[in-house]
């Protein structure tokens, strides 16, 4: 194990330019009942306006979403472009979060919320890997998302290659 000092010494080039340090022992990034917390980099944009609308899981020849990132970290999307294909994590906010149990479309049993793709879960992150078909300035344009409009944006990524498609590209 690194010791916290000499991790916390360390700070990459993104961090210094938007202000961000290490923090060793997550101080600076404790929600108010003292647990760790997220910053959401942004939102999501689609045709959905209640989770009823949402489909089942990501389409890649869904309807156009956009994938608006807050300006504060604009530059993070330095170095992607249009054809790449990127992994999009977002909260899924109005998900019930106390559900252990859910029916499970395939078998149309009760399973567990970890066996099945629902948002409905502890911890409601969603994941779609995407093709980016336009990126303006904060804005990347992919097809397909399967989330409400307003989502908020947690990460993006550059996808692996055993994530995309066979043949298709991938870091």
């Amino acid at each position: 194990m690194i010791p916290a000092r000499t991790i916390a010494s360390r700070t990459r080039f993104l961090e210094i330019a938007l202000g961000y340090k290490y923090d060793a022992d997550m101080s600076q990034h404790k929600s108010d009942a003292g647990g760790p917390c997220l910053t959401f980099i942004g939102h999501i944009e689609t045709p959905y306006e209640t989770q009823s609308d949402c489909p089942y899981n990501v389409n890649p020849g869904g309807p156009e979403c956009r994938v608006v990132v807050d300006p504060a970290f604009t530059a993070g999307l330095t170095g992607l472009a249009a054809g790449d294909r990127i992994l999009v994590l977002y909260w899924l906010d109005r998900a019930k979060r106390d559900k252990p149990l859910v029916g499970v479309r395939r078998s149309g049993k009760v399973g567990g919320a970890f066996a099945a793709r629902t948002p409905n879960r502890p911890n409601p992150i969603g994941a779609a890997v995407v093709t980016i078909e336009a990126l303006e300035g904060p804005v990347v344009t992919v097809r397909g998302l399967d989330c409400v409009t307003g989502t908020p944006l947690l990460d993006l990524k550059p996808a692996l290659r055993a994530e995309a498609p066979p043949g298709g590209p991938g870091v």
